[in-house]
């Protein structure tokens, strides 16, 4: 009998753990690519870039999970950062019970196209921090540009998406209309956008519509959240140079508005993200 009672006693605190186990959300670790280690609890980021339109930093299990973000072009130049953006300091591992308000949370940030007016970029050329987007807000439609607000509230149930057109006005590149699709899965929410408009640097055409893409998808673990940032741009050769090294910081800039976005909102720590891309660790 006393056999019968252990082995219950036993088979119990299994179940517990597992059911435990089972409550929390994946852990960071368990989504980095094999070469990619990662410190509990601390800012981490890593980057690559290069030519060509397949991520190298895409989190396990979700390179073909999630929509597709990116232009077919072998040519293309891509950018690809993956950051963790820790837990504020003694907060508990994040449970799934507590996924669809963090869900919530972030359809509303990916959303509000507005709060990324006057965020800037660390300009390499200048040696200085300069306005990234001077201008930043939501239009009706690509040609209507009559400034709309951003929603009050969005559905945020899995398998929604909400498809959006905004005016961004960067220093570089001028004025443009963009294209958003905020995709929310069963356990990540993605931002893709592409250009409408024709993008130029000065008065020289960069990208041909649909031409500059990127995407953002956010996982939600149990230390934080899990970012992924890719962007490609399929520009006239005479440019590459030149757009690297400005689109790079720029894709920083724009990791940095969410992370302090998601702050704001108690998601992760304040941010202390680096704003020069030559200073950021290397993939390879």
């Amino acid at each position: 009998m006393k056999k019968i009672l252990l082995s219950a006693a036993l088979f119990w605190s299994a179940f517990v753990i597992c059911a435990a186990q089972l409550a929390l959300l994946p852990a960071v670790a368990d989504l980095l690519p094999r070469q990619v280690s990662y410190e509990a609890g601390q800012f981490f980021v890593v980057v690559d870039t290069g030519h060509g339109t397949k991520p190298v930093l895409k989190p396990f299990g979700f390179a073909s999970d999630a929509p597709s973000t990116v232009a077919d072009s072998d040519r293309a130049l891509r950018i690809e950062a993956l950051v963790v953006l820790p837990a504020p300091r003694g907060s508990k591992p994040a449970e799934i019970s507590a996924l669809p308000d963090t869900m919530r949370i972030l359809t509303r940030i990916l959303n509000s196209v507005s709060t990324m007016e006057g965020t800037e970029y660390w300009s390499a050329s200048r040696r200085r921090m300069r306005t990234l987007y001077a201008e930043a807000y939501r239009v009706e439609t690509a040609s209507n540009r009559v400034r709309q607000p951003d929603p009050d509230d969005v559905p945020a149930v899995p398998g929604s998406s909400q498809v959006f057109y905004a005016f961004l006005r960067d220093l570089t590149f001028g004025g443009n209309v963009m294209k958003y699709d905020v995709h929310l899965g069963d356990s990540f929410i993605e931002m893709a956008n592409e250009n409408v408009t024709t993008v130029r640097y000065y008065l020289l055409p960069l990208a041909s519509p649909g031409n500059m893409r990127s995407g953002l998808l956010v996982v939600p673990c149990r230390e934080g959240l899990l970012v992924h940032f890719l962007s490609t741009i399929d520009a006239i050769d005479i440019l590459e140079k030149r757009v690297f090294e400005s689109a790079g910081n720029k894709s920083l800039a724009v990791l940095g508005w969410f992370a302090e976005q998601t702050a704001a909102a108690g998601l992760t720590q304040e941010p202390r993200l680096p704003k020069n891309i030559e200073e950021v660790k290397k993939f390879r």
